[in-house]
C-alpha cells in the first residue's frame, strides 16, 4: 500500500511541477515579447493594441483549460496506477507440503503464477515512472517549454 501511494503521489506531483515550470517558462517568454513596447515610452497605442491581441488571442485560457485536462488525467492515470502497483504487489509467496506427484505439479504452477505476479508488480512500477516522465515531456514540449 505504501508503495503504490508513494508512486501515485510522486507521478501527480510531477505532474504539478511541470505545468508550474511550463507556466513560468511561458510568462518569461511572453514578458521577452512584450519588452520592447514595455521599455518605449511614448508608444501608448502599440501598448493598448498588444494588450488587446494578447487577450483575445486567449493564449492563457487555452493553457490553464490544457492545465486542467492534463491534471485530471494524470489524477485518474495515477489512481489506476496505484492500484496495478498495489494489487501486483499484493502477493503472498506460497508455501506447499509435497506428498504427492499432483503436489509437485501444483508447485510449478503456483510457482508460475507467483512469478508471473511478481513481474507484473515490477512492470507496473516500471510502467508508472515512465507514463509520469513521457506525460511530462509531452505536456512541455506542447507548451514550448
Amino acid at each position: 500500500m505504501k508503495l503504490a501511494l508513494l508512486l501515485a503521489v510522486i507521478f501527480f506531483v510531477a505532474t504539478v511541477a511541470a505545468c508550474l515550470i511550463t507556466a513560468n517558462h511561458l510568462a518569461a517568454e511572453q514578458l521577452k515579447a512584450v519588452s520592447g513596447l514595455i521599455q518605449s515610452p511614448n508608444a501608448l497605442d502599440m501598448k493598448l493594441n498588444r494588450i488587446l491581441e494578447m487577450n483575445a488571442e486567449g493564449f492563457w485560457g487555452k493553457y490553464f483549460f490544457s492545465v486542467v485536462v492534463f491534471i485530471v488525467f494524470s489524477l485518474i492515470s495515477a489512481v489506476a496506477l496505484a492500484a496495478w502497483v498495489e494489487t501486483s504487489a499484493d502477493t503472498i509467496r506460497p508455501s506447499y507440503l509435497l506428498l504427492t506427484r499432483r503436489a509437485d505439479q501444483n508447485k510449478v504452477e503456483r510457482d508460475n503464477r507467483y512469478r508471473i505476479r511478481w513481474l507484473s508488480f515490477l512492470a507496473s512500477v516500471v510502467v508508472s515512472i515512465v507514463t509520469g516522465i513521457a506525460s511530462n515531456i509531452i505536456f512541455t514540449k506542447y507548451w514550448g517549454a
